[in-house]
């Protein structure tokens, strides 16, 4: 059992040839391991970043898958592209694959926020390789094992588009676009399968739960365009923003029905996963997928490992630093400027008692000292009297610069002085115009007050008489009410006497509506009595009828079932005939492909028997002789010999 399941690890992608393709290897820390998905994600974190995964799936068993990838990518001109390189190993059983692929991207800012959209392209090469010596099979003399080794490259392109903002992101992929124009005959002696071109969907969100707490929720569909495909559903937690956890469920569906017959590998698979922050570049990842599918009884578990670098591009690149005249020339006019805001700050005095600020020395360069030498006295005396002389011109030199400054300060004091008068006289001129404008303004409020009490007076004398007015008309009012009053009581009494009468005649009628009511509800009782017995006789005479009807439709569904199970008779006699027909053909299909393959290798070996040297045909005769021999023992051994269809 073990032997075949290792067989089924190793060769299951190998001997589908033309119609079955190969997958790409699939991360469960495909979050973190953009680039491997996506060519668009170059440059995206706008940081240098070196990223290695390494995963082993279904551990204890002998050939199981092992993949590892390495990627780095960083950002240029402003984080408007990215360049980017990436590396990927798959190993199952006998099998070897290496990608790797060179990166560009290059990103639009939609909006004025973080909103980008990026189109990344990945331009390589793919190279699969066959060791037969490591294959486990039942026949070890099997020519297409043993000894069988073999490598195959191609060339290889990706493209991507990602989009991001802020808390959202989205990516759409596709690998291997190349392999499917590519030319290829199947070959049993190199075993290379054909890879057929894998699209990525992607998409995710940053929700802020709390202050320390963010979720980010995540899928990643991946459609093999000729086979099936995989879904991941994750949720994430960031804690703190120093450790993700979280956990996905994988699962595996046909969604574009390119094959009908192919069937649909149970890859199903719950996965914990969690990615710590090592200080501020490094960060440490593991993942661990429990298996829901037929291999889960054998405790075929995958691990993950990841490791990620980070470092600024700023860092690794420091801006240019201007030239040294520069920085004196921009560190001088800032000197400059503080001690201007100095000055205005301290309170005014006079000029003859500001104090002078000292102008920056020049350091002066220290003398080399240098081992004694015998000279002669004329020289020596030169030396001296040529280093006093630059003493004196260098003190001469300070002292003029000082001189300079010094005049420098007091014409500055004297303009500053000049200022503050004129500040002062045009303070003086504003006040005393402010003063004369509040002046006009009480004078004009003044008068204003004075229109208004008079407005006051006169509203107050008419606002009495309105009020007069408007009494004299209450006592009218009131007394016009007390007459309508009396009126109303004496309309009302009349109303009553009249009411009390209506009210007497109708009850009389009343009376008489009911007496007649009771008489005609006795007469409809009696014709609803004929008429109910007479409905249940009609009733029974239909269902009689229908009984009879019913018992016929019966007969008639009992003959159609027949009818249409002798049709489904001859119908799957039919399906059979033709299945049957369908496998002869198959099957003469597949001997004339076997004849034809013999036929091409006997060509193939006329044309080699024709090419070769005297020495090579009896090297070649002998291994002839030598394999007659082993036929025939194998032919002894086992009764037949074994045919390199079968595994």
């Amino acid at each position: 059992m073990i032997k075949k399941l290792q067989l089924l690890i190793s060769l299951c992608l190998l001997f589908v040839l033309p119609v079955k393709a190969q997958q790409d290897a699939q991360f469960s820390q495909y979050m973190f391991n953009g680039l491997y998905i996506n060519p668009a994600y170059a440059g995206y974190k706008q940081n240098l970043n070196i990223n290695t995964f390494y995963r082993t799936q279904w551990t204890g068993f002998q050939g199981a898958p092992r993949t590892m990838t390495l990627s780095l990518d960083a950002p240029m001109y402003d984080n408007m592209m990215g360049l980017g390189f990436q590396v990927a190993s798959d190993k199952i059983g006998s099998t070897d694959e290496l990608s790797a692929y060179g990166i560009y991207s290059y990103r639009l800012q939609l909006d004025d926020e973080e909103s980008r959209l990026a189109f990344g392209l990945g331009v390589g090469f793919y190279r699969f390789a066959f060791n037969g010596s490591n294959s486990v099979v039942d026949d070890p003399s099997d020519d297409l094992f043993s000894g069988n080794n073999s490598s195959t490259i191609r060339p290889e392109l990706k493209f991507g588009l990602f989009f991001n903002s802020a808390r959202f992101y989205a990516g759409l992929s596709a690998n291997n676009l190349l392999s499917p124009y590519i030319k290829y005959e199947p070959d049993a002696s190199t075993l290379a399968p054909k890879k057929s071109t894998q699209v990525y969907l992607t998409a995710g969100a940053a929700v802020p739960l709390s202050d320390n707490v963010v979720m980010k929720p995540s899928f990643l569909l991946k459609q093999d365009i000729k086979g099936y495909s995989t879904l991941d559903i994750n949720t994430f937690f960031l804690l703190y923003d120093k450790v993700w956890v979280g956990g996905a469920f994988r699962n595996s569906f046909k969604f574009i029905n390119k094959l009908p017959n192919q069937p649909v590998y149970n890859t199903n698979a719950a996965i914990l996963m969690t990615e710590l922050f090592l200080g501020e570049k490094f960060r440490l990842g593991y993942a661990y997928d429990m298996s829901l599918s037929a291999v889960k009884d054998l405790n075929a578990s995958s691990h993950e490992l990841s490791l990620s670098y980070s470092l600024d591009v700023q860092e690794l690149f420091p801006p240019r630093s201007p030239s040294a005249g520069n920085v004196r020339g921009v560190t001088e006019r800032a000197d400059k400027a503080e001690r201007e805001a100095k000055q205005k700050e301290k309170p005014k005095e006079p000029v003859k008692e500001q104090p002078k600020v000292p102008a920056p020395e020049k350091p002066k360069p220290e003398p080399k000292k240098e081992e004694p030498k015998p000279v002669d006295n004329s020289l020596r005396e030169k030396a001296e009297n040529e280093a006093k002389a630059k003493a004196a011109a260098e003190e001469k030199k300070k002292r003029e610069d000082e001189a300079k400054q010094a005049e420098a300060l007091k014409a500055a004091e004297v303009q500053k002085a000049k200022d503050e008068a004129k500040a002062k006289a045009q303070a003086d001129a504003e006040a005393k115009k402010k003063l004369e404008a509040e002046a006009k303004e009480a004078q004009r409020l003044k008068e204003m007050e004075a229109v208004k009490a008079s407005d006051e007076a006169k509203a107050k004398i008419k606002a009495d008489a309105e009020a007069q007015k408007k009494r004299d008309a209450e006592a009218k009012e009131a007394e016009r009410m007390k007459e309508m009053d009396a009126i109303k009581a004496s309309e009302d009494a009349k109303a009553k006497l009249k009411a009390e009468a209506d009210e007497a005649k109708q009850r009389e009628l009343e009376a008489k509506k009911a007496a007649d009511q009771k008489a005609a509800d006795a007469e409809r009782e009696k014709e609803e009595a004929k008429t109910r017995a007479r409905n249940e006789a009609e009733e029974a005479k239909k269902r009689e009828k229908e009984a009879q009807d019913k018992a016929k439709e019966e007969e008639r569904a009992i003959a159609d079932q027949k009818k249409r199970e002798a049709e489904e008779k001859r119908e799957a006699e039919r399906k059979a005939a033709d299945a049957e027909k369908e496998r002869k053909l198959a099957e003469k299909r597949e001997r004339e492909q076997e004849k034809e393959k013999e036929r091409l290798e006997k060509e193939k070996e006329e044309q080699m028997k024709a090419n070769e040297t005297p020495f090579e045909r009896e090297e070649r005769r002998k291994a002839e002789k030598e394999e007659e021999k082993r036929i025939k023992k194998l032919k002894r051994m086992k009764g037949a010999m074994a045919s390199p269809r079968y595994f």
